[in-house]
């Protein structure tokens, strides 16, 4: 339901992260961004989210604020994952399913929804 929901939202950017395509494949077609099973891709995506969460932080930081609002003119970001433990692999693991650990989005961020 959530997946509708963003596709359908005029102000949000639905990205999904889908490690087999087929659990949120159905709904590639509404979304800004598709991310399969590609390691260097999720990393890539995830450090660019990274990116726009660290420029938000230090907007609110800069605005003595703690919370952006539609005024602010910025999108919400709907990420939803599914196998996320496909894309990381097993514990230990070496390389580039590693780096995906750290920039997942933090539940309370700005603009992101927590990963449910």
């Amino acid at each position: 339901m959530i997946v509708a929901h963003g596709a359908l939202s005029y102000d949000c950017k639905l990205i999904l992260v889908d490690g087999k395509q087929v659990e949120l494949g159905m709904w590639r077609a509404c979304a800004d961004e598709f991310i399969g099973p590609s390691i260097t891709d999720a990393i890539a995506a995830f450090e660019h989210f990274q990116g726009i969460m660290n420029d938000r932080y230090q907007m609110l930081l800069a605005t003595g604020r703690r919370k952006i609002t539609r005024d602010d003119g910025e999108p919400v970001y709907l990420i939803p994952i599914d196998e996320y433990g496909l894309l990381l692999g097993h514990r230990g693991q070496q390389g580039p399913a590693r780096d995906l650990r750290g920039p997942v989005p933090r539940p309370g961020s700005p603009g992101a929804a927590p990963p449910g």
